[in-house]
């Protein structure tokens, strides 16, 4: 019986492996620009990775190997996600800037230059319309 078991668990380890072999080459472009944010990660930051992933393990009943490496590895890819995105400057808020809201002081000095400039119209009209009364 024990001989059975043995030879149904090595025959769905292999299949594991040739599935993950498989998985593996689909996506090796992948885990290519995985390696490369990798590298341009500090060091202190993979170590802190390191030590936050070793402080959660915990003996694994429920998953296969295969399955906690996939978990694992997608964990990485979004763990990756989350450090480029907060590493990206933030776009700076824009905003709106504050409407002008003039002073009563400052709409009585334009009501006054306005009347001013009305007054001055009107004379520079006059003054062109007269005729000269003195001949030459």
């Amino acid at each position: 019986m024990s001989s059975k078991q043995d030879a149904l668990s090595n025959t769905s380890a292999d299949d594991d492996d040739v599935s993950d072999k498989a998985y593996e080459n689909e996506t090796f472009e992948e885990d290519s620009r995985e390696d490369d944010s990798y590298e341009e990660m500090s060091q202190s930051t993979l170590e802190q990775l390191r030590d936050s992933h070793k402080a959660r393990t915990f003996p694994n009943k429920t998953f296969t190997s295969s399955q906690i490496r996939e978990i694992e590895r997608q964990n990485t890819i979004l763990m990756n996600k989350i450090l480029t995105y907060n590493r990206k400057p933030s776009k700076p808020k824009v905003t709106l800037p504050n409407r002008y809201h003039p002073t009563s002081a400052a709409i009585n000095r334009k009501k006054n230059q306005k009347k001013i400039d009305w007054e001055n119209q009107i004379l520079l009209r006059k003054s062109q319309t007269v005729k000269p009364s003195i001949k030459y």
